[in-house]
Protein backbone atom coordinates (compact mmCIF):
# COMPACT_ATOMS: atom_id res chain seq x y z
CA UNK A 1 0.00 0.00 0.00
CA UNK A 2 1.54 3.22 -1.30
CA UNK A 3 1.75 6.47 1.23
CA UNK A 4 -0.62 9.47 0.72
CA UNK A 5 2.49 10.92 -0.69
CA UNK A 6 3.45 8.84 -2.94
CA UNK A 7 -0.61 8.56 -3.63
CA UNK A 8 -0.44 12.19 -4.59
CA UNK A 9 3.28 11.93 -6.60
CA UNK A 10 1.40 9.17 -9.05
CA UNK A 11 -1.56 11.21 -9.27
CA UNK A 12 0.55 14.27 -10.31
CA UNK A 13 2.44 11.54 -12.96
CA UNK A 14 -0.40 10.84 -14.93
CA UNK A 15 -2.50 14.10 -14.56
CA UNK A 16 -1.76 15.78 -17.49
CA UNK A 17 -2.83 13.20 -19.74
CA UNK A 18 -5.78 12.10 -17.90
CA UNK A 19 -7.47 15.47 -17.21
CA UNK A 20 -7.18 16.20 -21.25
CA UNK A 21 -8.91 13.09 -22.11
CA UNK A 22 -12.43 13.34 -23.49
CA UNK A 23 -15.59 13.49 -20.90
CA UNK A 24 -13.01 14.02 -17.42
CA UNK A 25 -13.97 16.72 -15.27
CA UNK A 26 -11.05 16.53 -12.47
CA UNK A 27 -9.27 13.86 -10.25
CA UNK A 28 -8.14 13.77 -6.79
CA UNK A 29 -7.06 11.54 -4.33
CA UNK A 30 -8.97 10.19 -1.92
CA UNK A 31 -9.28 6.77 1.31
CA UNK A 32 -11.52 3.81 0.68
CA UNK A 33 -11.67 0.62 3.33
CA UNK A 34 -9.23 -2.26 1.82
CA UNK A 35 -11.33 -4.77 -0.32
CA UNK A 36 -9.77 -7.62 2.65
CA UNK A 37 -11.24 -5.58 5.63
CA UNK A 38 -7.57 -5.06 6.99
CA UNK A 39 -8.08 -0.88 7.05
CA UNK A 40 -7.60 1.87 4.43
CA UNK A 41 -6.11 2.49 1.19
CA UNK A 42 -5.31 5.97 -0.87
CA UNK A 43 -6.83 6.22 -4.29
CA UNK A 44 -7.02 8.06 -7.17
CA UNK A 45 -10.15 9.25 -8.10
CA UNK A 46 -11.26 10.44 -12.31
CA UNK A 47 -14.20 11.96 -12.19
CA UNK A 48 -16.09 11.81 -15.36
CA UNK A 49 -18.94 13.40 -16.77
CA UNK A 50 -21.50 11.04 -17.13
CA UNK A 51 -21.72 7.20 -17.44
CA UNK A 52 -20.61 5.89 -20.80
CA UNK A 53 -16.98 7.59 -19.86
CA UNK A 54 -15.69 4.33 -18.22
CA UNK A 55 -12.01 3.27 -17.02
CA UNK A 56 -12.04 0.99 -20.62
CA UNK A 57 -13.23 3.80 -22.73
CA UNK A 58 -10.31 5.89 -20.95
CA UNK A 59 -8.06 2.66 -22.09
CA UNK A 60 -7.10 2.93 -17.97
CA UNK A 61 -6.49 0.20 -15.66
CA UNK A 62 -7.76 -0.65 -12.53
CA UNK A 63 -4.90 0.47 -11.21
CA UNK A 64 -1.63 2.42 -11.36
CA UNK A 65 1.44 1.69 -10.07
CA UNK A 66 -0.16 -0.13 -7.37
CA UNK A 67 -2.57 2.76 -6.56
CA UNK A 68 -6.17 1.77 -7.26
CA UNK A 69 -8.35 3.66 -9.43
CA UNK A 70 -11.92 4.61 -9.39
CA UNK A 71 -14.06 6.30 -12.05
CA UNK A 72 -16.96 8.23 -10.98
CA UNK A 73 -19.61 9.85 -12.36
CA UNK A 74 -19.66 13.95 -11.52
CA UNK A 75 -20.25 17.21 -13.00
CA UNK A 76 -19.18 20.60 -11.59
CA UNK A 77 -21.25 23.59 -12.61
CA UNK A 78 -20.45 27.26 -10.88
CA UNK A 79 -22.68 28.80 -8.26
Amino acid sequence: MKTLEETIRIKSEIEPTVLHMPGVTGMDVSSRKRADGTGEEFIIRIFVQDENVTRDRLHLQSEYKEVPIEVIKRTYRPQ
